[in-house]
């Protein structure tokens, strides 16, 4: 359950802020290889991300909510906040106002945490492993394509789906037939 905003004041023992970074004014959303959803202009600051389930209008309404905001950096050590608090909530601390961008949760009787929106961008932090461009690249492709098999006492469904290309395919055998299927979006064939 998200809280949507969590507000820490200066119940906190140690606050740092630096200077704010320019407005934002341009998002991009990488969705595989060479697929990307842009929105904006150039000449402050740009958010990307990878998303591979991005939409231009979930580009544009980024956009629409962060164009001409300042990114503030700040951080907290041992900060009193709801334990309930996600990445992503809105911050209030030390009479400003950003985003939880980490939080290090103690699980003592007072439930601190060193909270931040650090300044630069840690790479790849979160994952454990920096991502170059060719396994951008990769893992932009395996985000688009999805294979399942589903087994039951009835049927056997084996089904890939190219979510780029709009294509998706399927085999269902059960003990009476064997079906197979064919589907592609972008070129209406079925």
């Amino acid at each position: 359950m998200t809280t949507g905003s969590t507000y820490v004041g200066r119940r906190a023992s140690a606050v740092s802020t630096s200077l704010q970074f320019e407005p934002v004014t341009k998002v991009i959303y990488y969705v595989s290889d060479g697929v990307a959803f842009t929105a904006g202009r150039d000449g402050g600051q740009v958010i990307e991300a990878d998303n591979p389930y991005a939409t231009q209008a979930m580009v544009d309404e980024v956009l629409r909510k962060m164009q001409g905001r300042p990114y503030i950096p700040i951080e907290g050590t041992d900060a009193l906040i709801n334990p309930a608090a996600e990445i992503g909530d809105g911050l209030h601390m030390a009479g400003q106002y950003t985003v939880l961008a980490s939080a290090d949760l103690q699980g003592d009787a007072l439930t601190t945490a060193d909270v931040a929106a650090p300044g630069k961008r840690e790479p790849e932090s979160e994952l454990g492993v920096y991502k170059g461009a060719v396994t951008k690249q990769i893992s932009h492709s395996a985000a688009a394509l999805r294979s399942s098999i589903t087994k039951t006492a009835e049927q056997i469904r084996l089904e890939v789906t190219n979510e780029i290309d709009g294509v998706n395919s399927s085999i269902e055998q059960t003990a009476a037939q064997i079906r197979s299927e064919v589907n592609d979006v972008k070129n209406n064939l079925s």
